[in-house]
């Protein structure tokens, strides 16, 4: 398993990311993009919540463990429990170095 594509985060600037709803930013204001998907591809979809908290490597293990031989997830709503709450304590921990404090520090 690898990563192919990471889309680049679509930010008005540092830690000012997009607000979609109302009162808020259209949904045109995002950049669109159109990828191929082959059968048996792993797509994540997230937001700041989880990315600037999750870098790649941890998504990747934790996806590793529920994908079996035939390259399906074996349990996808354990996967996203994971996924969120991962998130969750990593947002909390003042010491940790995370993806976010990365960009903090250019």
């Amino acid at each position: 398993m690898f990563l192919v594509y990471k889309s680049p985060e679509q930010t008005k600037g540092f830690n000012f990311p997009y607000q979609i709803g109302n009162p808020g930013d259209s949904p045109t204001s995002a950049i669109p993009q159109i990828h191929e998907v082959n059968d048996m591809d792993i797509v994540v979809v997230g937001s700041d919540g989880l990315f600037d908290n999750v870098d790649n490597e941890m998504i990747m293990e934790i996806l590793q463990k529920e994908v079996n031989e035939s390259r399906k997830i074996n349990d996808i709503k354990k996967v996203c429990l994971e996924l969120g709450n991962l998130a969750y304590r990593l947002s909390l921990d003042k010491f940790i170095f995370i993806f976010f404090s990365k960009k903090f520090e250019k």
